[in-house]
């Protein structure tokens, strides 16, 4: 597995299969407190319903102490937290994360997919990474399963595997020290992991 950052500072990213299907549309398949969708073409609101199709180029925003959770056809998920911008773009397996924090996890051999911020985005192929942005530019990412390679436009680069993270701070040109944290205790208090009715598949892992 391969993962490339790139920030206004870096870039994440995976090789993605050739064949890979779009991730252009999820279903709300959770919904918990304040979370509505901004229509990309004439920026009306309206709160999110379960079941119902969110596609790009429409923007789904959280309030505090919200998140949610979308199912793509193929299973991949991307759970949303608190106080976060984001959508889908039309083409490929991209989101785009304007602010605040995701959970992805795309199931092996499905393509992946990659996560945009600013100038930086994190990409992830068959395993579980969560990826916090600030509107000021500052990037994270934790790698929950799996290995990642992140790069810097310079060249830099450094490799993660799960229970690490890395991050940018706004305007920085260079990665933090990888550091490593306690992976269950991550699983065991986080709402992105655990604040959902029910259990991500990859939860063993």
């Amino acid at each position: 597995m391969k993962i490339k950052i790139l920030c206004a500072a870096a870039f994440v990213g995976f090789t993605l299969p050739v064949l890979a299907a779009s991730l252009a549309e999820s279903t709300f398949t959770e919904i918990v407190k304040e979370v509505k969708v901004v229509s990309g073409s004439d920026r009306a609101t309206a709160p999110a319903r379960l079941e119902e199709l969110f596609k790009a180029p429409d923007l789904v925003r959280t309030g505090v102490d919200s998140r949610a959770e979308l199912t793509a056809a193929d299973q991949t998920i991307t759970r949303v937290g608190a106080n976060t911008v984001f959508a889908f773009e039309a083409v490929g397996r991209n989101l785009r994360l304007e602010k605040g924090s995701v959970l992805f996890h795309s199931p092996t051999g499905k393509g992946g997919g990659t996560i945009k911020s600013g100038g930086a985005s994190a990409a992830v192929l068959g395993t579980t990474i969560i990826v916090v942005a600030t509107e000021d530019g500052g990037f994270k990412l934790l790698v929950l399963e799996g290995k990642g390679k992140a790069t810097l436009p310079n060249g830099k680069a450094v490799t993660l595997k799960a229970g690490q993270l890395v991050f940018v701070l706004a305007g920085g040109k260079k990665f933090s020290q990888v550091l490593d944290f306690n992976l269950g205790k991550l699983v065991g208090s986080s709402l992105l992991v655990g604040g959902f009715s029910h259990e991500l598949s990859s939860l063993a892992l």
